[in-house]
C-alpha cells in the first residue's frame, strides 16, 4: 500500500507539473499568492501585498508604519537572525504572524536582505499544512481500519490468476456483480486497450518483488465499458505473491475518467497557450532572478533574428542601445523593488543585423508567483512607427524654417515697399540673414557702375571695423571675384587659404572660421554682394544654400526697388528732404539758439531710432521716430528768450511756462499732416512712466512707446553733456541715475532695452 501511495503521488505531482504549466501562461500578469512584505532599514513595514492584508487582517494604510516587533510575536528569533543575516544568504524559518484581531497564522518565512538595505519578507500559510499533518497522523492511527473501505478499488488475485479479494468500494466503478475469475476482467476492458494490459499482467508477474531492489509498482490505464459507457481506470499493480500476508497480485483500481478528461483538456488548453506564445506578434521574455533569459517567444526571434540558443541563459541588455541603457535597468530595477509591479519600457534594440529597432512594452515582476517566477517582458516593434514621427517631426520642423523664412521675406518685402532709404531696408535685411541662416556676421557690399566697384554699405555683427574699408575693384578679394564671376564663393576654412588679402586677413582677426561671398542681381545686373561670415566650420546643406539664393534675389530686388523708386518718386523724395531738411533746421535753429545744447538734437536723434529698432518698430515707424526725436524741443520757438535762455534757475512761474513748449509743438506741427505722426515725441517725452509728467499726465502704456524710448536717451544725453550749472556726468554715473528712475519715471522694459544697447555698443 505504501508502494501504491507513492505511486499515485508522483502521479499527483505530474498532474500538477501540467497545471502550472498553464497557469505559467495564464497568470503572467497577476499578483502572487504569497503574504510579501518590504521593511526598511529601521524594520519597519514600507510596503506589503493583498495578499499581506488578508493574512494580517487589516488594510495595507494600517500596516505601512509598524515595526516589525508589532506583527512577530515576543520572543520570536526572527529579529535577532535578521540583525545577523547575510545580504547573500536567505533566511528561512517558520515563525506565527500576529494578526490585528489578537490571532496568529503560522507561516513558512523566506526573509532576505536587499543591498539597499531593505528586507524583503515572503510568507506562505501553513495553516493547512500544519492541519494536514494532523489529519495524517491520525489517519496512520485508523489506516488499518479504514482500508478496507479506502475510495480506490482493491483487488487481489491468487497465484492462479483467480479473484481472491475485492473491496466494498467496487461499487464506485459501477460494477455490480462480483469478479470471480481473471478471464473475466477482459470482459470490460477496452478492446484497444486489452492488449497493453496483458503485456502489462505479463511484465508484473515476470518480475517479482524482491527479485530486484526497487522494483516500481506496475500501472496500468485503460478504458472499461459499465452499463454501456466507457470510462477511465487507472491500476496499480504490485505483485505480493511472495508476501506470506499477501500471496497474490494487488491490484489498486481508481476512476480517473474526470481527471483523464481534465488532462485531455489541459493538453489543449496548454497546446493552446503555447501556441499563443509562440506565434503572437508581441515579443515575450522570461528572466530569471538574475536577469538571465529564461525563455522567448516566436516572435522574439522573428524580431531579432537571433536564435533561441543565443539567447537562454544569458544577460541581453548588450543588445539595448548604450543610451537607453541606464533606464532599461532602472524600470528593471523599479519592478524588482516591487513585486507584481509593472513598469513600462521604450528601448532600442539591435537585431542580427546591427540595425536598431524601436521596442515598446512592459516589464513584469512575477519573481515570487510560485507558477512563473520571472521577469516578464512584453513588447512590440514600434520602429515604423517612430520612424514616421520623426518623418513627420522633420516635415513639420522643416515646413517651420520655410514658414519663417517666408515671413522673414514678407518683413524684407515690406520694408522695400514701405521705404526707399537703402540702408534701413538692409538693416532689415542683414537682421534677417542673421537669425534665419545663422551666421556671425553679415555685410553688404553695394556694386556703383560708374566706377565699377564695391562699396561697403552695411555691416552686422563684427566687433572691429570689418567691412568699413575702402571699395574694392572688381576681381579683388573673394568679394570681387564673386562679383567678377557671377558666382558664389566659399572658403570653408579661412585658415587654409593660401592667398589670404586683406578680407581674409580681418576676418581670422575676428575668429571667423568660414567665409562666403554671393552676388546680387536683378534682371541681370550686378546690385552688389553679401558676405556672410562664421565662427564655426560652416556646412552648408541643399535647403540652407536655396534660402540664401533666395535672400540674395531679395536683397537685389530691395536694392533696385529703391533705386527704381528714387527715380521715380524723385520730385517726392526730394519734397521729403526738403520736408526732413527743413526739420533739421529747425533743430539746428533751436541748438544754435541755445550753444549750450549744440549737436544734442542729432546725437538724441541716432540714439533713439537705434533703440527704437532694437524694440521691434518698423521702418515706417522709425521714419516717424526720426522726425519726431529731430523735432522734440520745436516748442521751445514758442518760450521767451528771456526764460528759455537764462542761466539761473528758473521761478516756479516760469517753469510752468516752460512746461507749455510740448503743446506749443502739438500746436505748431498738428495742422501739418506729414508730420502729425511724428508728433508723439515732441507731444509726450516730458510725460512720466507713474502718470506724474507733463503736459497731460499719461501713465503707464497710455504714453506712446516713441514718447518712452526718446525719454531714457534724452535724460542719458542731457546728463552726460556740459551744461553751465554743472560737468557732464560720467557714464557709470548716468546709467545709475536712470536706474533709479526705472518703474518711476522711465519704462522698465525700455529701460531693459536701452542698458542692452549701451552695453553692446561700449557708449
Amino acid at each position: 500500500m505504501g508502494t501504491g501511495k507513492l505511486a499515485i503521488d508522483k502521479r499527483t505531482e505530474s498532474v500538477s507539473a501540467a497545471n502550472r504549466a498553464v497557469r505559467l501562461l495564464q497568470e503572467m500578469l497577476e499578483h502572487t499568492s504569497e503574504a510579501v512584505f518590504v521593511l526598511g532599514e529601521d524594520d519597519r513595514i514600507i510596503d506589503c501585498n493583498p495578499r499581506a492584508e488578508v493574512t494580517l487582517g487589516a488594510r495595507r494604510g494600517e500596516l505601512i508604519g509598524l515595526p516589525l516587533s508589532e506583527i512577530v510575536p515576543m520572543g520570536s528569533p526572527l529579529l535577532a537572525l535578521l540583525a545577523v543575516q547575510d545580504a547573500d544568504e536567505p533566511l528561512r524559518l517558520e515563525v506565527e504572524l500576529e494578526r490585528r484581531d489578537g490571532g496568529y497564522v503560522p507561516v513558512e518565512m523566506l526573509a532576505r536582505r536587499l543591498d539597499d538595505g531593505a528586507t524583503l519578507l515572503l510568507c506562505r500559510d501553513t495553516t493547512l499544512a500544519r492541519s494536514a499533518e494532523r489529519a495524517l497522523e491520525r489517519s496512520e492511527r485508523r489506516f488499518m481500519a479504514l482500508v478496507k473501505h479506502s475510495s480506490d478499488v482493491t483487488i487481489v488475485l491468487d497465484g492462479h490468476g483467480g479473484v481472491s479479494f475485492v473491496s466494498p468500494s467496487i461499487a464506485r466503478l459501477g460494477v455490480l456483480q462480483p469478479i470471480y475469475a481473471e478471464a473475466q476482467l477482459w470482459r470490460v476492458v477496452h478492446p484497444r486497450d486489452r492488449a497493453r494490459v496483458e503485456e502489462d499482467m505479463r511484465e508484473l508477474k515476470a518480475t517479482r518483488a524482491g527479485s530486484t531492489p526497487d522494483v516500481p509498482p506496475r500501472v496500468s490505464r485503460f478504458r472499461y465499458r459499465v452499463r454501456g459507457e466507457w470510462r477511465w481506470v487507472e491500476a496499480v499493480g504490485t505483485d505480493l505473491r511472495d508476501d506470506p500476508d499477501v500471496r497474490g497480485i494487488v491490484l489498486n483500481v481508481r476512476d480517473v475518467t474526470e481527471r483523464e478528461e481534465s488532462a485531455q483538456r489541459l493538453r489543449v488548453s496548454e497546446a493552446y497557450y503555447r501556441a499563443i506564445f509562440e506565434k503572437s506578434l508581441e515579443g515575450v521574455v522570461l528572466l530569471d532572478r538574475d536577469r538571465r533569459v529564461r525563455s522567448v517567444s516566436g516572435a522574439v526571434v522573428n524580431l531579432l533574428g537571433y536564435p533561441v540558443e543565443d539567447h537562454l541563459g544569458r544577460d541581453r541588455t548588450d543588445l539595448v542601445h548604450p543610451e537607453d541603457r541606464d533606464a532599461f535597468i532602472d524600470a528593471l530595477d523599479m519592478a524588482e523593488a516591487m513585486p507584481g509591479a509593472t513598469e513600462a519600457l521604450r528601448f532600442r534594440a539591435r537585431d542580427s543585423r546591427g540595425e536598431w529597432r524601436w521596442l515598446e512594452g512592459t516589464v513584469t515582476n512575477l519573481l515570487e508567483d510560485p507558477d512563473v517566477r520571472a521577469y516578464v517582458l512584453n513588447f512590440r516593434d514600434i520602429s515604423d512607427r517612430v520612424r514616421a514621427m520623426e518623418k513627420i517631426q522633420n516635415l513639420n520642423e522643416e515646413l517651420k524654417r520655410r514658414l519663417d523664412h517666408v515671413q522673414s521675406l514678407r518683413r524684407i518685402d515690406m520694408a522695400i515697399t514701405n521705404s526707399v532709404d537703402v540702408r534701413l531696408v538692409l538693416d532689415i535685411f542683414m537682421d534677417q540673414l542673421v537669425q534665419d541662416l545663422g551666421v556671425d556676421a553679415v555685410a553688404v557690399l553695394l556694386y556703383e557702375p560708374a566706377g565699377q566697384v564695391l562699396r561697403p554699405a552695411v555691416g552686422r555683427g563684427f566687433t572691429g571695423e570689418l567691412r568699413q574699408r575702402l571699395r574694392l575693384a572688381l576681381g579683388d578679394g573673394p568679394a570681387g571675384r564673386a562679383a567678377l564671376e557671377q558666382r558664389s564663393i566659399f572658403l570653408p576654412d579661412l585658415r587654409q587659404e593660401p592667398q589670404k588679402g586683406a578680407a581674409v586677413a580681418e576676418a581670422q582677426q575676428e575668429g571667423f572660421a568660414s567665409y562666403m561671398a554671393v552676388p546680387m542681381f536683378a534682371k541681370g545686373q550686378l546690385q552688389g554682394v553679401i558676405e556672410l561670415y562664421t565662427k564655426q566650420p560652416l556646412e552648408p546643406n541643399d535647403e540652407w544654400l536655396e534660402f540664401l539664393e533666395t535672400y540674395a534675389d531679395q536683397g537685389a530686388i530691395a536694392i533696385e526697388n529703391a533705386q527704381l523708386l528714387r527715380s521715380l518718386e524723385r520730385s517726392n523724395v526730394e519734397l521729403q528732404r526738403a520736408y526732413d531738411r527743413t526739420i533739421a533746421g529747425w533743430a539746428n535753429a533751436l541748438d544754435l539758439k541755445d550753444e549750450d545744447t549744440a549737436g544734442h538734437s542729432k546725437r538724441v536723434t541716432d540714439m533713439t531710432v537705434r533703440l527704437a529698432r532694437r524694440l521691434g518698430m518698423s521702418a515706417d515707424e522709425l521714419v516717424h521716430v526720426q522726425r519726431g526725436a529731430l523735432l522734440h524741443d520745436i516748442g521751445k520757438m514758442g518760450i521767451p528768450d528771456s526764460i528759455l535762455l537764462k542761466r539761473g534757475p528758473l521761478t516756479e512761474e516760469e517753469f510752468e511756462i516752460m512746461k507749455r513748449h510740448p503743446v506749443y509743438a502739438y500746436e505748431l506741427l498738428s495742422p501739418i499732416e506729414f508730420l502729425r505722426p511724428a508728433l508723439d515725441i515732441p507731444y509726450a517725452h516730458h510725460e512720466r512712466w507713474d502718470g506724474t509728467g507733463y503736459p497731460r499726465g499719461l501713465k503707464g502704456e497710455e504714453i506712446p512707446l516713441a514718447a518712452r524710448i526718446f525719454a531714457i536717451v534724452d535724460v542719458f544725453d542731457a546728463l552726460t553733456s556740459d551744461r553751465p550749472y554743472r560737468k557732464a556726468w560720467t557714464r557709470e554715473e548716468a546709467l545709475a541715475h536712470i536706474r533709479k528712475g526705472v518703474g518711476t519715471h522711465f519704462d522698465p522694459r525700455v529701460a531693459e532695452a536701452f542698458f542692452e544697447m549701451i552695453e553692446a555698443s561700449g557708449e
